[in-house]
C-alpha cells in the first residue's frame, strides 16, 4: 500500500515541493530581479517626521496619504479597491484595482511602478502552480481537491512509514545510520530515517496546506485537539456609502487598536459593503484582527480582536504562517526550505527501492 499510494500521488507531491521550494523566497527574488518594480527609494530630502508618518500611516501638513492614493488612481486609470500597506520603508504599496489588475505604487509619491494581473508575476505564477496547478475557475477547484488528496496521501504515507519503522524490535538502534557498502541498504536506511526524523514537521506542513481548501474537516480536527471552537470574524453590513478618506480610516482603526499596525484595507465595492481594515496586533505574526468602518465618515461599526481569542482560534489562524515558515525570525523558513527536498527524495528513492525489490525472473 505504501508504494501504491506513492505512485498515485508522487507527481503531485513533486509539483507541490518544487513550487513550494521556489515560493519560500519568491518575494525576495522579485525584489532582487526587478528592484525598480518591487522596491522604492526614500526621497533624499525626506525628513525624519515624514519617515515616521509612512511607518505609522498617519497624516501631517507635509504629507497627505489621500493625495498619494488619488495620484495613484489617476495614473492607474482605475479605482483602488484594495490597499496593502508597506511594512518596511523601501516597500511598495500593492493595490488591487477595480479593473481586476494590481499595481505597485510608490507610497511617497503615488507613482504607479507596475500594473499587472496577479498570476503574471513571478510570485503569482508560483502561487498559482502551487495551489491550483495553474488552473482557474471550476478547473482550479478540481486541482485544489487533487492537490489536497495528494497531501492527504503524503500524511497517510508518513503514518504508514512510521508504523513500518516502529513494528520491528530495536527501534532506537535503528534511528542511527549504519554504514554499509550495499547501495540498496544505504538508500533504504536514509529513506526510513528521514521519515522518522521529519515526521512531525512534514505531517503538520501537509495538514496546514490541506486546511486552506478542506476547511470543514481540518477545522473540526483543530477544535477536537484544542477542546474549543474556532471563532471567525463576521463581516457586518454598512448603512452608508461615500468616498473613503484614508487618513480618517487609519485614525478610526487606531482608535480601536492603538498599538496595532494596519496592513490591508478593503474599500467598499458596492452599497452595503463596509470598509474593512486588517490589523496586526503586537503578539500576532499576521494581521488576523479586523476593524469595519462606514464608508461615508469612517465611523467604527465593529471590530474583531484575534489576540483575545481562544487557543482553537489562534491555532487555526496560525496555519498560514506555519505552512510558509514565516515565524521565529526566518529560522523556520530556512528549515522548511530544506525539508521540501525530503518528499522529493522519498518519491525517487521509493520507486528505485521498489524496482530493486522485484524478483528476478526464473532461469
Amino acid at each position: 500500500m505504501h508504494l501504491a499510494l506513492t505512485l498515485v500521488a508522487g507527481i503531485f507531491i513533486l509539483s507541490m515541493c518544487v513550487s513550494g521550494l521556489l515560493l519560500v523566497y519568491a518575494t525576495d527574488i522579485q525584489k532582487i530581479m526587478w528592484p525598480n518594480e518591487w522596491t522604492v527609494d526614500m526621497p533624499i530630502d525626506a525628513s525624519e517626521a515624514e519617515t515616521s508618518i509612512l511607518a505609522h500611516k498617519i497624516e501631517s501638513d507635509s504629507y497627505s496619504i489621500d493625495a498619494v492614493v488619488e495620484h495613484a488612481q489617476a495614473q492607474a486609470q482605475s479605482r483602488i479597491t484594495l490597499l496593502n500597506l508597506q511594512v518596511e520603508p523601501d516597500d511598495i504599496w500593492q493595490v488591487g484595482l477595480a479593473n481586476g489588475k494590481y499595481a505597485n505604487v510608490n507610497p511617497y509619491t503615488g507613482d504607479v511602478l507596475k500594473q499587472y494581473y496577479y498570476d503574471d508575476t513571478f510570485y503569482g505564477f508560483l502561487l498559482s502552480w502551487h495551489r491550483r496547478l495553474l488552473q482557474s475557475g471550476d478547473s482550479a477547484t478540481v486541482s485544489q481537491n487533487v492537490l489536497s488528496t495528494a497531501a492527504t496521501i503524503l500524511c497517510i504515507n508518513l503514518l504508514v512509514g512510521l508504523a513500518l519503522w516502529a513494528k520491528p524490535k530495536r527501534r532506537l538502534k535503528r534511528m542511527l545510520y549504519r554504514p554499509t557498502n550495499n547501495a540498496k541498504s544505504k538508500i533504504g536506511q536514509i529513506h526510513a530515517l528521514l521519515g522518522v526524523y521529519t515526521f512531525i514537521p512534514l505531517f503538520l506542513i501537509s495538514l496546514s496546506g490541506i486546511a486552506f481548501f478542506w476547511v470543514v474537516p481540518t477545522k473540526a480536527l483543530v477544535q477536537a485537539f484544542t477542546f474549543g471552537s474556532v471563532a471567525l470574524p463576521q463581516h457586518p453590513q454598512a448603512e452608508t456609502v461615500g468616498v473613503p478618506n484614508l487618513a480618517q480610516i487609519l485614525a478610526s482603526s487606531s482608535s480601536v487598536f492603538a498599538h496595532g499596525e494596519p496592513r490591508r484595507i478593503y474599500f467598499a465595492k458596492k452599497a452595503g459593503d463596509p470598509i474593512k481594515v486588517r490589523v496586526q496586533l503586537p503578539t500576532e505574526n499576521h494581521p488576523y484582527s479586523w476593524v469595519w468602518l462606514e464608508p461615508e465618515d469612517s465611523r467604527v461599526i465593529d471590530s474583531f480582536n484575534a489576540e483575545a481569542q481562544n487557543l482553537a482560534t489562534k491555532t487555526w489562524n496560525f496555519r498560514y504562517k506555519f505552512h510558509v515558515g514565516q515565524w521565529w525570525n526566518g529560522v523556520i523558513q530556512c528549515l522548511w526550505l530544506m525539508l521540501m527536498f525530503v518528499p522529493i527524495f522519498w518519491v525517487v528513492s521509493g520507486v528505485w527501492l521498489a524496482l530493486k525489490r522485484r524478483r528476478k525472473p526464473a532461469r
